[in-house]
């Protein structure tokens, strides 16, 4: 086998990096050499730091600023694991939501150059005017303002160099980590480390392309078209490809602008109303929603309107999901304890036995702290992403990242709400939607479409079954079918019932057959019983009776 040297060199001088961010943070001692670190050395260090430190929170608190620190990867997996609650404590979650997607900038140079190997042409034959200095730098990449030659002002989104290498070398590191780990505990192989990290890579692999992030960001912009207050920027796909977006610059103001928010001079309530038909119609009719927003994507304009200009992360929803999520919500506003376990459990996957009992009171907290509030001041959807997030890791259920994802975006648009200055509740107004759109799943039109899905299927079904009975009964001919029933245990329960059955019926027949005789024979006492043995004609009831018990004590 031929190492891959380039990359192992990657590799060793990533492992540098690792170690000297860990020295920074008392992590690991300066003592030991980092010419020598591997990713076992590195982890065996990291948890027993971590033994050393008294307090959760302040061990949560050094692996986001570590993470920060580690850039995209790490800051990306933090991001990530933050919507693992049945994986992470809550101490650690709750840190990691506060993970600051911020690099430094990337150089001028550097991003000209990729621009022009990205289109084949000069910045110059593309953009009569190029802002050098970026509006936002972020982990994934850098945007920065431009004017197209045709006159239109856009935003150039362009993506850092050489991550697929780096973020590659990073996941091979944690995948060594993960495997130690594992080794040395046990009981985490639970949590199954492989699965979650390939997860996570290929998560992050789609979002380092900007042709998937511009499809997705095109489908929004035609989903919420029937919302002319809200704008999508407009995709010049002429320039965009793999690791660069050209797109419409919308003029709008950040929600990290306090001073602007204060001072709106729009109509609050309005834009409120805006927001949270846009969040619902485009999670509960849709089945599609930007699944991370943030202050710095969101724009507040004039008239009562905003954009959303970042899709680099969005969730899909099957109806399955969409139908479940339905009867969640609506379990949780009408405090219908019972759905909501049941769609709790139907859709998560426990990874460990549950106590019912405590599951239950768990789901019972979480829907009280909704119910019982009397306004939506007091309701803080943190808290509740909290008590979900404690039932997900107490109980160690996984649920779809959607589930996890659609919340915690809840808990953002909420959290806009009161920013906003926004009387809202959303109880009182989601709660006759989604008996609305449960109700009309019991619709006719509704009700012929799944029969027509369902009539479909047994058609498929039944016109393949000829060919496929006939295979079977050549397959019989010719001798090649074998069927065999290895689950012994099985055989033996079965041939216990057939014999139980077998028994219960020459029983049956048994005592028929003497009822029978004592029903014929009543008052008349020993002469019917002589009468039975000097009776030629009734001698063969004597005969069945032989026969019957043979059998039985055979069987027997």
């Amino acid at each position: 086998m031929i190492l891959n040297i380039p990359r192992q060199i990657r590799k060793i001088n990533r492992l540098r990096t690792i170690a000297t961010i860990l020295v920074k943070y008392q992590v690991i001692s300066i003592s030991k050499s980092i010419s020598v670190i591997s990713p076992v050395t590195l982890v065996s260090r990291l948890l027993d730091s971590s033994n050393r430190i008294t307090k959760q929170e302040d061990f949560a608190v050094l692996i986001r600023r570590i993470f920060e620190e580690l850039g995209t990867t790490f800051i990306k997996f933090g991001q990530w694991l933050s919507v693992r609650p049945d994986f992470v404590s809550p101490e650690i979650l709750k840190e990691l939501e506060k993970l600051q997607d911020r690099l430094p900038e990337v150089p001028f140079k550097t991003i000209k150059q990729t621009i022009e190997q990205e289109t084949g042409k000069s910045i110059n034959e593309i953009f009569s005017q190029f802002s050098q200095q970026p509006i936002s730098s972020a982990s994934i990449a850098q945007v920065h303002c431009g004017v197209l030659k045709t006159g239109e002002i856009v935003a150039v989104k362009v993506q850092r160099p050489e991550l697929k290498k780096l973020i590659s070398v990073d996941i091979d590191i944690l995948k060594t980590m993960a495997r130690w780990a594992v080794r040395k505990t046990p009981h985490l192989a639970l949590h199954r480390f492989d699965e979650l990290l390939s997860s996570f890579k290929n998560t992050l692999m789609e979002e380092l392309d900007f042709i998937h992030e511009s499809k997705r960001q095109d489908r929004m912009e035609r989903v919420l078209s029937k919302m002319p207050w809200v704008h999508i920027p407009k995709i010049y796909w002429e320039y965009t490809t793999k690791h660069l977006i050209v797109m419409q610059y919308i003029e709008g103001v950040k929600l990290t602008q306090k001073e602007y928010i204060q001072n709106y001079k729009g109509d609050r309530n309005l834009l409120g109303e805006r927001l949270n038909d846009c969040v619902f119609r485009s999670i509960f009719e849709y089945g599609f929603f930007q699944s991370d927003p943030h202050p710095g994507n969101v724009l507040i304009m004039e008239e009562s309107e905003f954009a959303i200009v970042d899709f680099g992360m969005t969730e899909s929803l099957d109806k399955v999901t969409v139908n479940a999520l339905l009867k969640w919500y609506y379990a949780a506003i009408y405090r219908d304890i019972d759905m909501f376990a049941e769609t709790f459990l139907k859709m998560g996957t426990p990874l460990a036995p549950i106590d019912e009992i405590e599951f239950r009171n768990d789901c019972i907290d979480f829907i009280d702290e909704i119910h019982y509030q009397p306004s939506s001041n007091d309701i803080s959807v943190g808290n509740l992403l909290e008590i979900i997030n404690h039932i997900q890791y107490q109980h160690k259920i996984t649920l779809p990242t959607s589930f996890v994802l659609l919340f915690r975006t809840i808990c953002f648009w909420d959290g806009t709400f009161r920013y906003v200055g926004v009387d809202f509740d959303w109880r009182k107004d989601w709660g006759p939607k989604l008996k609305k759109l449960i109700q009309s799943q019991f619709l006719s039109e509704s009700v012929v479409q799944d029969m027509q899905k369902s009539l479909l299927d047994y058609k498929q079904l039944i016109s393949k079954y000829p060919a496929n009975f006939q295979d079977i009964v050549d397959k019989i001919k010719e001798g090649k079918l074998k069927v065999e029933i290895e689950e012994t245990s099985l055989i033996k329960q079965l041939t216990g019932i057939q014999k139980g059955l077998n028994k219960l019926a020459v029983s049956i027949f048994v005592s028929t057959i003497i009822f029978g005789l004592f029903y014929l024979g009543r008052g008349q006492g020993n002469e019917f019983l002589l009468q039975i043995i000097t009776s030629g004609k009734e001698l063969w009831w004597i005969f069945l009776l032989i026969i019957l018990m043979f059998f039985y004590l055979r069987k027997k």
